[in-house]
């Protein structure tokens, strides 16, 4: 791992991010697992909107939290059905409430 990750860091430089699309999937599966399969999980977009995570947690997850429109934004980019966003967050706005309603019926 650590001869992958440094041939990663000198070929793009750093600091760079790397994620492992395969980890990803299996962790939400983890979880899953861990509590009998008897719960529904929801990723929240502000940990890490980047597209690419988007949608290879789009298998693995349930639903997805976004606390602004501009998270739902990345979700709909990303391809994630409207049916599995919902907002939440200290102090969304009308704006992003009528974002969220109006994708809803998005697929």
């Amino acid at each position: 791992m650590n001869a992958l990750l440094a041939a990663i860091a000198e070929k793009r430089g750093t600091p760079c991010f790397v994620y492992f699309a395969g980890t990803l999937g299996e962790r939400a599966e983890a979880l899953r697992a861990a509590f009998g399969g008897k719960v529904r999980l929801c990723f929240p977009i502000r940990a890490n909107p980047h597209p690419a995570v988007l949608r290879r947690l789009g298998g693995g997850v349930d639903f997805f939290d976004a606390a602004s429109a501009g998270e739902l934004k990345a979700a709909r980019a990303a391809g994630l059905a409207g049916s599995r966003l919902f907002l939440s967050g200290p102090g969304p706005r009308t704006a992003d409430f009528a974002a969220v309603v109006g994708s809803r019926g998005a697929t």
